[in-house]
């Protein structure tokens, strides 16, 4: 897709639109952090599950409201094992800390899966 067209069709109201912006391979970066804050889940969930997805995104999704857009960000092998620790001890769902510790033993980040452990169950 020419470079010129991702903007204008970022600021289109169509979630369709949206969700095939999200979901393109080629997705520029600064188009997946503005469809980040999407109102539709599809289309966040999608920003969450692309590999072109930086940190700082992947850190804001992982404060997100929905459940599933969460775990997503839990799931990514880039997702940092800072944004990891954070789930783990501020998630107000036992799903995504156990996720997190699962993703952390996975990683084998050693003793930060031992301390993330210790937050999971409180």
């Amino acid at each position: 897709m020419p470079g010129l067209l991702w903007f204008p069709l970022a600021t289109d109201p169509s979630v369709v639109v949206h969700r095939t912006l999200a979901a393109h391979l080629n997705a520029p970066p600064e188009i997946l952090a503005r469809l980040a804050h999407d109102d539709a889940i599809s289309v966040r969930l999608k920003v969450a599950n692309h590999p072109r997805t930086d940190d700082e995104v992947l850190a804001e999704l992982a404060k997100d409201r929905e459940t599933v857009i969460r775990l997503a960000v839990v799931a990514r092998s880039n997702t940092s094992v800072h944004v990891l620790e954070w789930l783990a001890g501020a998630d107000r769902h036992r799903a995504v800390r156990r996720s997190t510790l699962a993703r952390s033993r996975e990683r084998r980040h050693g003793s930060a899966a031992d301390q993330l452990e210790s937050r999971v169950d409180a």
